[in-house]
């Protein structure tokens, strides 16, 4: 059977061989930014870091104005693709801009 030049046995030994170099890559990138991502793990278990990340995190959006606010709605438009609940990115708007622009 012939799918688009390719013969069905060839198109799945080509994306098997792209899976694996993607996990590959993810984890050598893992080991040569281990420090980094201990770190960034941490945050979603630790209460108070994640709180503090987030709240840093709005504050910096919130302090760019329109940029901070072009950005939050691809951000947003991203999330909404993806299907993923949006009641917790709404409230996070409305803490980041206010009643007026959030």
């Amino acid at each position: 059977l012939v799918l688009n030049g390719l013969h069905k046995f060839e198109k799945n030994t080509v994306s098997i061989g792209a899976s694996i170099t993607i996990v590959s890559a993810m984890v050598v990138l893992s080991y040569l930014n281990w420090e980094w991502l201990k770190t960034f793990l941490s945050t979603f278990f630790d209460r108070e870091k994640l709180r503090k990340n987030i709240i840093q995190q709005l504050n910096e959006v919130a302090e760019q104005g329109h940029r901070g606010l072009v950005a939050y709605i691809v951000g947003f438009s991203f999330w909404e693709v993806c299907g993923l609940p949006t009641s917790v990115v709404e409230t996070a708007a409305g803490m980041a801009f206010g009643f007026r622009h959030g």
